[in-house]
């Protein structure tokens, strides 16, 4: 298999694994009275679980610590406001609110910002490689 070949069956194989998005989105949803929604959140936690959303995932934080998170009914842009955070599992009051549309990204995971190091790497290690052995 010549060098191209290999770099695009690469990046394909690292697209497929960092990739996972499915036909429905995945939210963790847990509210106030919860300890395991507290930050750090812990997703391994026993009782953490997730369920499909059609909108988008969000995390609610009351200035008073309290936490949910769960599904927003509709899709959201992918940003944090400051806004009073009402009616979301018992929080009311000032607070923030964050939206996301990636799996289950209302927790910590960090699956995208890895996955795009990898692949960076692992091109830039196979690009080395390729004009190296060639001097």
């Amino acid at each position: 298999m010549d060098y191209s070949k290999k770099l695009i069956f690469t990046v394909w194989i690292i697209l497929f694994v960092c990739t996972d998005r499915v036909l429905s989105l995945k939210c963790y949803s847990c509210g106030t009275i919860d300890p395991k929604c507290r930050d750090p959140f812990d997703k391994d936690k026993e009782g953490v679980y997730s369920f499909d959303c059609s909108g988008s995932c969000y995390k609610a934080k009351s200035q008073n610590g309290d936490i949910t998170r769960g599904c927003w009914p509709r899709p959201m842009e992918k940003k944090c406001t400051d806004q009073t955070v009402a009616d979301r599992q018992g929080i009311d009051g000032p607070g923030t609110a964050c939206h996301c549309s990636d799996n289950l990204c209302n927790g910590t995971s960090t699956k995208t910002g890895l996955c795009i190091i990898t692949t960076l790497l692992l091109l830039t290690y196979s690009m080395l490689k390729h004009y190296l052995v060639r001097l």
